[in-house]
């Protein structure tokens, strides 16, 4: 990234840029160190602000700062990308920092957790990665995992339905 960077503005000058990435200053401090000695330090964003999925992330950017980052579309909800026989389940948990407060304890999640679909990660054995069937009232309810393709809606594309 550092050897592309210098060679993009040793020809280009007026080269703008951005990098994202998870933040990865726990598990690797000396990579951690570079990067931000290099380009600075990141500006961090929960993509919930403006999309159906809780996802943070860091932005180094010579175009964006921390006053640029939007404010909270209220009007998305996670059931606008879920397929008709499923609901957003209720929030097992309240958001905490540095995620925004999009879901709370007790009331249907309007975005969803980090997108993963393996049966094996943590947002799928404690059961917030799953989305509720849609059932008749005497039905007991039941709870799955979502569909690839409502997973591609949630993460912005335009899957089959979407």
């Amino acid at each position: 990234m550092e050897r592309i960077r210098k060679w993009v503005v040793k020809h280009n000058t007026t080269c703008h840029f951005v990098f994202e990435s998870e933040d990865f200053r726990l598990q690797h401090p000396d990579e951690w160190k570079r990067v931000t000695d290099s380009i600075g330090h990141p500006v961090g964003m929960d993509a919930a602000l403006v999309s159906y999925l809780h996802r943070w992330r860091l932005y180094w950017t010579s175009v964006f700062r921390n006053d640029m980052i939007p404010q909270i579309r209220d009007n998305l909800h996670l059931n606008q990308v879920l397929d008709e026989d499923h609901v957003a389940r209720t929030a097992i948990y309240s958001d905490t920092p540095p995620y925004i407060p999009a879901n709370t304890e007790g009331i249907m999640m309007t975005r969803y957790v980090t997108v993963k679909r393996a049966r094996n990660t943590q947002s799928i054995r404690d059961g917030t990665g799953l989305v509720r069937k849609r059932a008749a009232i005497t039905e007991l309810e039941a709870y799955e995992r979502p569909r690839i393709q409502e997973l591609e809606r949630i993460l912005g594309f335009k899957g089959e339905g979407g």
